[in-house]
């Protein structure tokens, strides 16, 4: 086939200097050879199938490869086998027919002979995505071999038409690993197309691939490829390009990592686009995770992940939901029922029943818990209703959460429920009581056991120290046990020792408390009855409630604690009061009538009814009485009293605010009552004497000798009241009435005095014998004119005879002249016959002290032991004259002082004489 250039410009219709140009372009083309100098074109083979090509009389391909690349060559040739490598190669169309296109790893190939080329990468067949490596195509048999499959993505109508009415394409979301296959592309002898094979592309898996399901999208990457997976058989898909999903099915075996026992079936699309199946259990149902559970009903795999409708019997327990989801570890769902089969042995578990339970079952751990969402386990056949978590375990049943059974409210972290009982380690425990809405029982870190068939539960602190709240009653107590008697609906608290502490939270009363070993807690009446209770202290007082019985009702109300005795104060315990009623209010605060014992000198004991029994405001017990003279009360056998009582915890003696009365039968004196007010001390009755002492009317009484205004008569009082109130007293004194056993007789002076002291002061006192007498500064009671008395001594009236005598130490002031005076002291001193000096004792001593004071008659004794005489005549004894030693006797016939018998001159004026003489 050999033209001239000439013969083809006649073809052409062209002159010749165009078709020279045209015939150069088509040998540059390899279409012709081309003869410049000769001007003969010889026509290639190629030529012809260009022609038949284009006029699709004959087959063809579309294969070219384009190089864009830059900073390294396009190819490379190796001489020795005639490889060119190609660098830049985008992608390579294979048929745009079938739409299969090769896309190179990192734009690399490698061609070989007759177009044949090796590659890594990705390859798209139709609506098949295949990536990996060692991939190699054929061109005569115009087919891949795909050696080394990572992965095969697939894509299939969705069911929606696009904006354009076309479907839409959407890829699988499974994928299938390691496979080795073959793509048949078209037949070998359509590379072009020409001819419609729907059946190509064509998909040959020639050895065993895997489905994983680890992505992390599925379930957080809990199925891993090592243990769960689709081994599936080699498989055919044709009709790459127009398959549908209902055609998409993989037969192989399904592993699930020991959920089930490993079984055939077959893949396929998914609602959710993956791969998967849906298949029917035996009606035995399938073991799983070796045996240690069973499952009956529907299994699904999907990308949401392996899943379940159906019942899982686990022990004595079936759950059934309708979407439960197995992992290899474990199987989670929402269980629309859950029963538990009651047990006896060899493990025992109760009867369940839940609605609506979350559960979670670990079967490698043994452990299958359940949890309740809106509706609480039916437990014990209705009895106890439970609000929380279940663990079911070959074990035995536990549990934690809150638990409703019989009133009572609990709540723990752990339960262990056995076939009747239950019990918790550490709970919290609440309990109803008669009113709605209320907790009547409260406490919290307690051990607890609860027997079902016995009604009855036993509750342990963990710490000896936990408390238990009735919050009705306004209390708490800090137990070591209890036990709740369900069906009575009380309570017993039981302790050790002392027992339990019983702590008042009511506001108004300062967390009073008291203890009881042994306390029944009735829930209907809100009683607390607690017995043994040894004492409770209020204030300062020590309360002993009656047999040990104490009654705390609503509001911390305390029943009043009757023929209970107090002990006041704790630290001294001075006083007891018994057969008391005492009405508890608060820590500080009580209130009580009752008893108490007053014990005299001699030990008997006489009753004080005190109606009135406090603490005042220094939270200092008090108490209040009334004896009456019908009740013949002595304060000795020496002093009968009537009057008011008062108590003050505080002090050892009570306090006397009344009257009392001497006990004598002298004749003369009225026993009246005097009006006093005073603490008493039984054992040394001190009396108080004031300088104007009145009856128990409030009239004047006199304690004394006395003389009448008219100087007629001389008679004593004591404690009684003059004949007329005018009346003078020639001795009186006050300060306190005591009475000595020793000489038994009433006496009145200071206290130094009554205790044996010399000391100054009157004195006057009262034998059994009656005599009255007094010593101390005298009033002769009569009127000397110009001559003025200073008597002091002693004064003695006999009741018996009716006698007055006086032994005194007389002070006489008038007025006499000076010289005289010196003279009559110079003669009674030097020129009298000799006489016997003055003897100075204690009588002169008591007289002294009464003019200059105790420390001042010190010292004038010492000197007058020392010297005889005084250094200095003091002032108080510098009197016109100053006898001792003068004993004078009432005459009542003459109304006179009468003396006969030796006296003492001490001074004259300020002259010392100390001599004896004859009256």
């Amino acid at each position: 086939d050999v033209l001239t250039v000439e013969q083809v410009a006649r073809i052409f219709k062209a002159d010749i200097s165009e078709t020279k140009v045209f015939m150069i372009n088509l040998s540059n083309s390899g279409f012709m050879s081309y003869d410049y100098d000769k001007e003969l074109v010889e026509l290639k083979p190629r030529l012809e199938h260009y022609v038949l090509s284009r006029s699709k009389k004959t087959d063809y391909d579309i294969l070219q490869f384009e190089s864009t690349i830059e900073g390294m060559p396009n190819a490379k040739l190796n001489l020795l086998n005639w490889d060119m490598d190609l660098n830049g190669v985008g992608r390579v169309f294979l048929s745009d027919s079938q739409d299969v296109v090769v896309f190179p790893y990192e734009q690399e190939l490698t061609l070989k002979k007759n177009r044949d080329f090796l590659f890594n990468g990705k390859v798209k067949g139709g609506r098949l995505d295949f990536f990996g490596s060692d991939f190699y195509f054929s061109y005569d048999d115009f087919k891949i071999n795909l050696n080394k499959i990572d992965s095969l993505r697939l894509k299939v109508p969705d069911g929606e038409p696009d904006e354009q009415g076309r479907q839409r394409i959407r890829a699988v979301k499974t994928v299938l690993r390691d496979l080795k296959g073959e793509l048949l592309v078209d037949r070998p002898d359509n590379k072009s197309g020409l001819v419609d094979h729907t059946r190509y592309p064509v998909f040959n898996s020639t050895d065993d691939s895997f489905v994983y399901y680890d992505k992390r999208s599925i379930q957080d990457g809990a199925y891993k490829k090592e243990e769960f997976y689709m081994h599936l058989v080699p498989f055919t898909i044709d009709s790459l390009e127009n398959f549908t999903k209902e055609g998409l099915a993989f037969d192989g075996n399904f592993v699930s990592a020991g959920i089930f026992p490993d079984f055939d079936e077959t893949l396929k699309l998914q609602p959710d686009f993956s791969l998967g199946f849906v298949r029917e259990t035996p009606p035995e149902g399938l073991a799983m995770f070796g045996g240690k559970g069973n499952y009956t009903a529907t299994i699904k795999l999907s990308h949401d992940g392996l899943r379940g409708d159906g019942n899982l019997e686990y022990i004595t327990s079936v759950a059934k939901s309708d979407d439960f989801v197995f992992f290899p570890d474990s199987v989670n769902g929402v269980a629309q029922d859950y029963v538990i089969a009651k047990q006896k042995s060899p493990v025992a578990y109760p009867p369940v029943k839940g609605v609506d339970v979350k559960v979670h079952w670990e079967p490698k751990l043994d452990h299958f818990y359940s949890y309740k969402i809106d509706n609480p386990f039916d437990m014990y056949e209705g009895e106890v209703a439970h609000h929380g978590g279940l663990d079911l375990s070959p074990k035995g049943l536990d549990g934690f959460g809150n638990l409703d059974f019989a009133d009572s409210y609990m709540k723990s972290n752990k339960f262990n429920f056995a076939y009747r009982k239950f019990h918790a380690d550490t709970a919290d425990f609440k309990l109803k009581g008669a009113s709605e809405g209320s907790f009547a029982f409260k406490t919290s870190n307690v051990q607890m056991d609860i027997d079902l068939d016995k009604r009855s539960g036993d509750f342990k602190s963990n710490t000896g120290g936990d408390f238990v709240d009735f919050p009705v009653n306004q209390y708490i107590c800090y137990i070591d046990e209890f036990k709740w008697n369900i069906d009575q609906k009380d309570i017993d608290v039981v302790s050790d020792g002392e027992g339990s502490r019983y702590v008042s939270t009511h506001p108004n009363q300062d967390s009073l408390e008291f203890k009881s070993p042994l306390t029944k807690f009735d829930l209907d009446n809100f009683i607390i009855s607690a017995k043994k209770v040894d004492h409770i202290d209020v204030a300062d007082a020590i309360i002993y409630p009656d047999s040990g019985n104490v009654i705390i009702r609503a509001q911390a109300s305390m029943d009043p604690l009757e023929n209970s005795k107090i002990v006041a104060n704790r630290i001294t315990k001075f006083h007891t009061f018994y057969e008391t009623t005492t009405n508890v209010l608060g820590r500080w605060n009580y209130n009580a009538k009752g008893k108490y014992d007053y014990t005299d000198v001699t030990g008997a004991k006489q009753l004080i009814d005190f109606a009135t029994i406090g603490v005042d405001s220094a939270q200092q017990t008090f108490a209040m009485g009334t004896i009456t003279e019908e009740a013949s009360f002595t304060l000795s056998p020496n002093f009968d009293y009537k009057g008011k009582a008062k108590l003050f915890a505080s002090k050892e003696f009570l306090t006397y605010n009344g009257s009392t009365r001497i006990k004598h039968d002298c004749p003369g004196i009225t026993r009246d009552w005097l009006a006093f007010d005073a603490d008493i001390d039984p054992n040394s009755i001190y009396i108080p004497i004031p300088e104007d002492p009145k009856d128990a009317t409030g009239k004047p009484m006199s304690s004394g000798v006395v003389i009448s205004k008219d100087s007629t008569v001389v008679y004593p009082t004591f404690l009684s009241k003059k004949v007329k109130a005018n009346d003078i007293d020639i001795v009186a004194a006050s300060g306190y009435l005591h009475f000595d056993n020793e000489s038994q007789e009433y006496r009145i002076s200071n206290k130094d005095k009554l205790q044996g002291a010399v000391v100054g002061g009157n004195y006057v006192s009262l034998s059994n014998e009656c005599i009255a007498r007094g010593q101390g500064l005298l009033n002769m009671g009569m009127d000397f004119g110009q001559v003025d008395l200073t008597p002091l001594g002693t004064v003695e009236h006999n009741m018996n005879n009716d006698s007055t005598k006086f032994k005194l130490f007389l002070g006489l002031d008038f007025f006499f002249n000076d010289e005289c005076l010196r003279i009559t002291a110079d003669k009674l001193s030097n020129h009298f016959p000799p006489l016997d000096a003055v003897f100075y004792g204690t009588e002169y001593e008591k007289a002294l002290i009464e003019l200059v004071g105790k420390e001042q008659t010190t010292k004038l004794i010492q000197e007058l032991n020392l010297y005889g005489s005084f250094k200095k005549l003091p002032k108080e004894l510098q009197k016109t004259m100053f006898l001792t030693d003068v004993e004078l006797i009432w005459n009542a016939e003459t109304g006179s002082y009468r003396y006969k018998g030796f006296l003492g001159v001490s001074s004259v004026d300020k002259y010392q004489v100390n001599k004896m003489m004859y009256g």
